[in-house]
């Protein structure tokens, strides 16, 4: 009943923050249907969405995500998260459904599980619209493990991402910072100052030259040429998975599209990429071909090949 009542609460207090806005009319009617009490209709607006979409489609994820965010139980809601990170790994709904997934792991006190979805957020979507969220979730898990240390840094990261206009989200990272605080005063007050001893000054002997020698050029005076600065290329990524057979399924799926995708990578996370571009403005164009077709992606640098 604790898992069902904290996982509720996160769902409805989460809704739209950091997330899509909802394009479909429906689906805000059924957001609203929910918070007025009318449960059933509201998830049955939903699910005639689902059962219209098409597999595998755009409009398929989002159906997931509408109905796992209006779901009855915890266990619902986890299912289509899941589904949609399995199934629809080039969604932008999986940054959202990873996030989800991890506080319904909280909330029923894993952890573990919950560090686990929060750092693949942070790995496959360096640049994800969640990262502040992201980073402030983290420090609230790791605070309750009791790793103080890295639950300030990743506290701090979320204060210097969060965006101004997010009230409600800075003032939680700012709360919560209130801990890191009073941490390092209690670490100041109770850490005795280091002793200064004064340095010992051994005797310099001047320096003896032999008439005849030709003076040598001091170490810190020689010049070293410059390692080759290492060339960069472009390619735009779609996703990143933790098994290699995972990643084929997308890189299959997206060569039945028509482009030409690849696995970068010999150890997870197995990226999933598309094209070799010499400039970054050829592959945000290339990215922008992609998110019109329904793709979404983000722009990587690559080794030039």
């Amino acid at each position: 009943m604790r898992v069902c009542i904290i996982a509720a609460a996160l769902l409805v207090g989460f809704t739209g923050a950091g997330a899509q806005s909802a394009t479909d009319p429906v689906y805000a009617r059924a957001q609203a249907l929910v918070s007025e009490g009318q449960g059933a209709q509201g998830r049955a607006l939903v699910d005639s969405m689902y059962r219209i979409s098409r597999p595998a489609s755009a409009e398929r994820a989002e159906a997931l995500f509408w109905r796992a965010t209006l779901a009855a139980t915890a266990a619902d809601a986890e299912r289509d998260y899941r589904a949609i990170v399995v199934d629809h790994a080039t969604s932008a709904r999986v940054e959202d459904a990873l996030l989800r997934l991890a506080q319904l792991e909280l909330a029923r006190r894993d952890r573990d599980g919950a560090l686990r979805h929060l750092q693949r957020l942070s790995t496959e979507f360096p640049g994800s619209r969640q990262g502040a969220r992201t980073n402030y979730w983290t420090a609230r898990v790791l605070f309750e493990k009791g790793d103080l240390t890295a639950a300030c840094a990743a506290n701090g990261e979320a204060l210097t991402r969060v965006a101004a206009t997010d009230i409600e989200l800075k003032n939680q990272i700012e709360y919560q910072q209130q801990r890191c605080r009073g941490a390092a005063n209690v670490a100041a007050s109770t850490t005795p100052a280091p002793a200064v001893t004064a340095p010992r000054q051994e005797p310099v002997a001047p320096p003896v030259t032999p008439r005849d020698a030709t003076p040598s050029i001091p170490l810190e005076a020689r010049v070293e040429p410059a390692p080759a600065a290492r060339a960069r290329a472009y390619s735009v990524q779609v996703a990143a998975t933790n098994t290699r057979a995972s990643a084929q399924s997308i890189v299959n799926r997206m060569k039945g599209r028509g482009y030409q995708a690849r696995i970068d990578g010999t150890a997870a996370p197995f990226r999933v990429r598309v094209g070799n571009y010499s400039t970054r403005d050829a592959a945000t164009r290339a990215l922008n071909e992609m998110k019109a077709k329904g793709i979404e992606g983000f722009v990587a640098v690559i080794d030039a090949r």
